[in-house]
C-alpha cells in the first residue's frame, strides 16, 4: 500500500511484492454505472450490497484532522467492437458522513475471470472493513486485505483460479491520507486542481498513485526470475505453408508464467 494526502500525493509505504494478479494465468467489454454512497460490482449479493466503512471508534475521534466530504460516483463505458463477457469488476463505497471511502477496480482474465474478480471485490472490501487496524494503520490493514483475497482465491472451491485470475487496485480514503494497494497493471490517477480558486478555467493535472506490476519493469522481472518463472509472450501453434510442421509463434506482449 501507499499513502498520500490528497492535495499532495506522495509515496509513503510500498507493500511488499505479490504475484503480478490475483489467481492464475481477455479483454471485456461492457458498461458499469453506479451513483451513490455505496455499490460493488454488477451483482447484488448479501455481504456485497451491505459493504460500507465502519464508524470511526470513540478513541480516534478527533486525532487526525478530517478530510472534507467526499461525494462518490463510478462510471464505466464499453470499448466497441470487442466481444465477449465483461470480467471487470468494482467497489465504490463510502461511510454515511463520506469522510471514509473505498474504490477499487479489478480486471479479470481467463475462463472464470468474472468470478475471480468478483470474488477479490467482495473479499478485499470485507478484509479491509473488518480489519482491527483499520482506524489505526489503514496502509497496514489495506495490505493484509490483499493478502487475505489471494490466499482465499487460491482455496476457494467455487470455481478454478489455476489459469484465470485478477488485476486489482484501490484507493482508501481516511481523513485526509489516500491509502494505494495494486497487483497487476490497473492504476489509479488522482485529477488535481491547485489553488482556492472555483476550477472553473484551470487545468487538470493527472498524478499516478499506483505503478503497474508488469513483467518488463525491471524490480518486477527480477522478482519473478527469482522464484523460478519465466518471462515470454503467449505461444501459439501456427502450421506453415505446403504441409510442414507446426512452430509456435509469440503473440503480444511479455507474460509472466
Amino acid at each position: 500500500p501507499q499513502s498520500a494526502k490528497p492535495d499532495a500525493p506522495r509515496i509513503a509505504m510500498r507493500a511488499r511484492s505479490m504475484r503480478k494478479t490475483f489467481g492464475g494465468g481477455g479483454d471485456d467489454s461492457g458498461v458499469i454505472s453506479v451513483r451513490g454512497a455505496r455499490g460493488i460490482g454488477q451483482r447484488t449479493s448479501s455481504d456485497a450490497s451491505d459493504a460500507a466503512p465502519p464508524a470511526t471508534p470513540a478513541a480516534e475521534e478527533g486525532q487526525e484532522p478530517r478530510n472534507p466530504t467526499a461525494l462518490l460516483g463510478a462510471h464505466s463505458f464499453c470499448n466497441h467492437g470487442k466481444s465477449g463477457e465483461n470480467q471487470d469488476s468494482y467497489v465504490a463505497s463510502s461511510s454515511s458522513s463520506g469522510s471514509k471511502v473505498l474504490l477499487g477496480v479489478f480486471d479479470g482474465h481467463g475462463e472464470n475471470g468474472k468470478c475471480v474478480s468478483q470474488f477479490a471485490c467482495d473479499q478485499i472490501a470485507k478484509s479491509l472493513f473488518g480489519h482491527e487496524d483499520l482506524h489505526t494503520n489503514p496502509a497496514v490493514a489495506l495490505e493484509a486485505a490483499f493478502l487475505q483475497a489471494h490466499a482465499l482465491i487460491e482455496r476457494t472451491q467455487d470455481f478454478d483460479a489455476r489459469h484465470s485470475g485478477t488485476t486489482a487496485v484501490a484507493v482508501y480514503l481516511y481523513r485526509n491520507r489516500l491509502y494505494v494497494a495494486n497487483v497487476g497493471d490497473s492504476r489509479a490517477v488522482l485529477g488535481c486542481l491547485h489553488g482556492a480558486g472555483s476550477g472553473r478555467g484551470e487545468a487538470l493535472r493527472a498524478v499516478e498513485l499506483s505503478s503497474d506490476q508488469r513483467p518488463d519493469r525491471e524490480d518486477e522481472r527480477s522478482r519473478i526470475l527469482a522464484q523460478g518463472g519465466s518471462i515470454h509472450p503467449s505461444c501459439v501453434p501456427m502450421r506453415q505453408a505446403f504441409g510442414g510442421a507446426a512452430r509456435l509463434v509469440h503473440v503480444g506482449p511479455d507474460r509472466d508464467w
